[in-house]
């Protein structure tokens, strides 16, 4: 059902701003169900526990013996509803004093404005993503539809349904520019290319100049020459001397 809900643009935005509240306020919510089970567990001990079984009277207090009553009791304590202990709040029992105060500091002046906080930060953070998120959404709606058409027989050939590319919430001219974008970001990246293929052709063509370079320095050096032509003179010598000896 919250993928449904999500499709739809009128209802996608309160669903995800109440999706990313409650990620964000799990950890939170239930650090503060934990106090308040605290405290309830323990106005329940103060005002209704007895220290030696059966010497101790009912007590008079209007708080519940019972742990859901208890519950209840405290979680109203915090919207201002202090019935069930006026006459612990009239009386001088210091430590039950104590533990409201205690009580009140903790969770309607630390904790509920934290929690109003962080309910305002999620809600900013949901209010910017809720696009995306019906994006999302309808992006696999579709691609659920595709691929049940892979299943039909035929459908793929005779049907041309699904485009290769699909532009959401996207006006004419907004793909009209995405397409000029990706199209120069296409040339850009040819040329890039072309570029470096220049740049190591030349150094191709460096490296070649400098072997000729070097070969012709080697082939043209006096010294070279000389000492060839010495060792071919003498390999003629040679060559003579034995057919005469022959």
């Amino acid at each position: 059902m919250y993928f449904e809900l999500r499709i739809y643009k009128s209802w996608c935005k309160y669903v995800s701003i109440i999706r990313q509240s409650v990620v964000e306020l799990r950890v939170f919510l239930f650090i503060f169900a934990g106090g308040i089970v605290a405290f309830s567990i323990s106005t329940l001990h103060l005002l209704r526990a007895c220290t030696i079984p059966g010497s101790c009277e009912e007590p008079t207090t209007k708080f519940s013996k019972h742990f859901i009553g208890a519950l209840s009791s405290t979680f109203f304590f915090m919207g201002g509803r202090f019935d069930p202990v006026a006459d612990e709040l009239g009386s001088d029992d210091w430590a039950f004093h104590i533990m409201l105060g205690g009580l009140f500091f903790s969770t309607v002046i630390v904790m509920l404005n934290v929690l109003i906080a962080l309910i305002n930060k999620a809600f900013k953070k949901g209010d910017d993503a809720w696009r995306l998120d019906w994006v999302e959404a309808r992006l696999h709606y579709i691609e659920l539809a595709e691929n049940l058409s892979y299943h039909i027989p035929g459908f793929r050939q005779n049907h041309d349904w699904f485009p290769k590319e699909i532009y959401f919430a996207a006006t004419a001219k907004e793909v009209e520019e995405s397409r000029e974008e990706d199209l120069k970001n296409q040339i850009l990246k040819l040329q890039k290319q072309l570029a470096e293929q220049k740049e190591l052709l030349q150094k191709q063509v460096t490296s070649q100049q400098e072997q000729t370079k070097h070969q012709l320095q080697e082939l043209t050096n006096p010294v070279a020459l000389g000492r060839s032509k010495g060792g071919r003179s003498r390999d003629r010598e040679y060559s003579v001397n034995y057919r005469l000896e022959s």
